[in-house]
Formats: C-alpha cells, sequence, structure tokens
C-alpha cells in the first residue's frame, strides 16, 4: 500500500451534521449548522464556534442549547442556516419553523426535527475568535418513529445527514455492518 502526505486538514469521516438552536436576549429563535462538534465524555458534547455568530451570542446571554440531527430529508435547511448568519436575517421566520420551548433549558426544540440533545452550558471558553462549550446532556428528546422495539434509535428509520469533509458533500449512513463491542471476538490471535 503506497500512502501519501496531505499536510494538516481539519478531517475525520464522516462528521456529525449538528444544528444548534439557542433563543436571543429577546427570546427570538436561532438555528445555525455546526460542523466542530462531537462527544466530549459521558453525557457531555463539545461544540467549537467562531465568537461572532448569533449563535455564540444567545449561549453567552443563555447558558443553553439546543443540538437537533438532520436526516436527509433536512439537508436543505442544514445547509441554510449553516451559509445564512442570524445576526442578518430571521431564519426560523423565513423557513417557517416550527418549534417549543425546552421544559428543562432556555433554548427552542425544533418541531421537524426527530432527535434533540438537550444541553446546559458546563464550560465556556471565548478568545474573542473562537468560543469552546462543553455542555452537559440534560436530555435527549427523540421522535417514537425511529425507535425500534428495543428503545434504541433504529438508523434505518432516522437517516442522519452526515458531512464528508474533503469533498465538502453530504451523505446518509444506515446500514449495519458489525455490533460495537462484539465484533472483535472474532478476531483470531496468532501467538
Amino acid at each position: 500500500m503506497d500512502k501519501i502526505d496531505l499536510g494538516p486538514r481539519s478531517w475525520l469521516f464522516p462528521m456529525p451534521v449538528l444544528l444548534i438552536g439557542t433563543f436571543s436576549k429577546e427570546n427570538k429563535p436561532n438555528l445555525m449548522a455546526c460542523a466542530w462538534g462531537s462527544i466530549y465524555d459521558t453525557n457531555q458534547i463539545y461544540i467549537c464556534l467562531s465568537s461572532n455568530h448569533k449563535t455564540s451570542k444567545n449561549i453567552l446571554f443563555t447558558d443553553s442549547f439546543t443540538i437537533s440531527i438532520p436526516t436527509q430529508e433536512d439537508m436543505e435547511i442544514a445547509d441554510y442556516v449553516g451559509n445564512i448568519s442570524g445576526n442578518d436575517e430571521d431564519k426560523i421566520a423565513k423557513l417557517k419553523l416550527e418549534y417549543e420551548k425546552s421544559k428543562l433549558i432556555n433554548a427552542p426544540i425544533f418541531n421537524r426535527f426527530l432527535l434533540t440533545l438537550e444541553c446546559k452550558v458546563n464550560k465556556l471558553e471565548d478568545d474573542d475568535e473562537t468560543m469552546y462549550v462543553i455542555g452537559d446532556i440534560v436530555n435527549i428528546k427523540v421522535d417514537s418513529s425511529i425507535i425500534n422495539e428495543s428503545k434504541i434509535i433504529d438508523l434505518n428509520k432516522f437517516k442522519p445527514l452526515v458531512y464528508e469533509p474533503s469533498s465538502h458533500s453530504y451523505l446518509t449512513t444506515t446500514l449495519p455492518i458489525g455490533k460495537a463491542y462484539e465484533i472483535y471476538k472474532k478476531i483470531k490471535i496468532i501467538t
């Protein structure tokens, strides 16, 4: 196998598409797509945002946010809220997105998304250019249509949208190919 050097790149494959919902001081909802986020620790999530985003300002004010995972049917909305700034227009009104206020935190839950994490800020660092946020996941709200009989998410029903950074493409993944924490038992170790 011939390997080549590509230098440093911001690539992980695939990356989740995270839609961050927040309220402003005026209690207006906002939604943005975030490419830089992942699970941080048990029941915690990490996001990295530019400090000048409307979402960043809202998180500073409310100390909370939601993260919705879009499906392939939400791709156009996800791309729109990732490219249009909440500082410039009311994306929620323009897209006619319906929402309700979380009962647990001060952030919106958008009705169309099948899975939403409700998060409270645990730690926040802002260097005036980039904001780094660790959020405690206080609840996961999920539509019953994507839950199977074992009470876990069925990816064949959910079809979450993911991002492939090298080609700037959206993908969806649904087919399981092995059971984590089990498949390793098939390895034959030669001693």
